[in-house]
């Protein structure tokens, strides 16, 4: 998940329109996944965009894009910026940076509500887990 830090919340409209632009591009670069025979590069979320690729290269171009993109305006937030990488090999590391800061790899991240884990199934929603 990129996390972008909002200098000024009127930029919304900006960041819209950045995001476009990257979405464009990233399909034109066939980056992306799969989801039923769509490819699907990037959801965004208020102040987070979700990067889905198949591989390390498709995130980090994703990454450069839009940091290449913010740069005049607003910035990606380098700090809570996590990779999280859904595989069935658990031992696989990314290396995916931010002008030449390296990203913190995690097994799992909460959501819109969700925890997603790195083993590709452990999808819960945790409005309905009871304690």
């Amino acid at each position: 998940m990129i996390r972008v830090h909002v200098i000024n919340p009127l930029f919304n409209n900006y960041i819209k329109k950045v995001i476009n632009i990257v979405k464009e591009k990233l399909t034109i670069l066939n980056v992306g996944v799969k989801i039923g025979g769509e490819t699907i590069s990037m959801r965004r979320f208020t102040d987070d965009i979700v990067v889905m690729t198949e591989n390390e290269g498709g995130i980090q171009r994703a990454v450069d894009e839009i940091n290449e993109m913010l740069r005049s305006e607003m910035k990606i937030n380098g700090a809570k910026t996590k990779i999280l990488v859904c595989a069935r090999d658990p031992k696989i590391k990314a290396n995916v940076f931010i002008n030449s800061r390296k990203l913190e790899q995690v097994e799992k991240m909460i959501h819109l509500g969700s925890m997603i884990t790195s083993d590709s199934k452990s999808i819960r929603n945790l409005k309905n887990v009871h304690h």
